[in-house]
C-alpha cells in the first residue's frame, strides 16, 4: 500500500485507519497480472452525509450533545436536517431544516454501517420510509420518500 508491501491484514486495516492515508494506492495481484488501485479513503459519517444527500436531497449534521438531550435523544440518534435541496425528493415529503431525521426504514441513522447500506440499495424511484422529530411541533412521525 502506498508503495510499500503490507504483511498482514492488521497492519493493511492500521494503515487504511490512519488519518495521514487519505489517499491510497494498492496494488493487487490478479491471475498473474499487477493492477494498481488509486482510492480515496472517507469516514463513514463523511459517506453517511454523502449517501443522506445524494439519495434524499438533503444535507445532515450530527446533534451537539445540548440537542439530543433538548430533544430527549441520545447524541449520536439523530442528525439536523441542514439544507433541503429545492424539488428533491426530501422537499417533495415537505422536510425541512431544523428538522431531526431519526431512522430510514427503521433503521436508526446513528448505526452508520447499516443506514448506508439502506440507502445505497434502493433503486430509483423506490420509497424510503424516514423517522422525523420536529422539534419546534414536539411531534415525531414519518414520511415517505422517494429515493433517487
Amino acid at each position: 500500500m502506498n508503495g510499500k508491501p503490507v504483511k498482514s491484514l492488521a497492519e493493511f486495516n492500521y494503515l487504511l485507519g490512519s488519518p495521514v492515508n487519505l489517499r491510497a494506492a494498492i496494488t493487487i495481484s490478479e491471475n498473474g497480472a499487477r493492477r494498481v488501485l488509486n482510492v480515496e479513503l472517507v469516514t463513514m459519517a463523511d459517506l453517511t452525509r454523502q449517501m443522506i444527500l445524494k439519495r434524499l436531497g438533503l444535507t445532515t449534521q450530527p446533534l451537539t450533545e445540548a440537542q439530543a438531550a433538548n430533544y430527549q435523544i441520545k447524541a449520536g440518534e439523530g442528525l439536523a436536517v441542514g439544507e433541503v435541496e429545492k424539488n428533491g425528493p426530501a422537499a417533495k415529503a415537505q422536510l425541512q431544516t431544523g428538522m431531526v431525521l431519526v431512522a430510514v426504514d427503521g433503521v436508526n441513522v446513528g448505526d452508520l454501517v447499516n443506514i448506508t447500506n439502506v440507502l445505497g440499495n434502493k433503486k430509483s424511484g423506490e420509497r424510503a420510509h424516514l423517522t422525523v422529530w420536529v422539534p419546534a411541533q414536539m411531534w415525531s412521525g414519518q414520511v415517505d420518500v422517494a429515493v433517487r
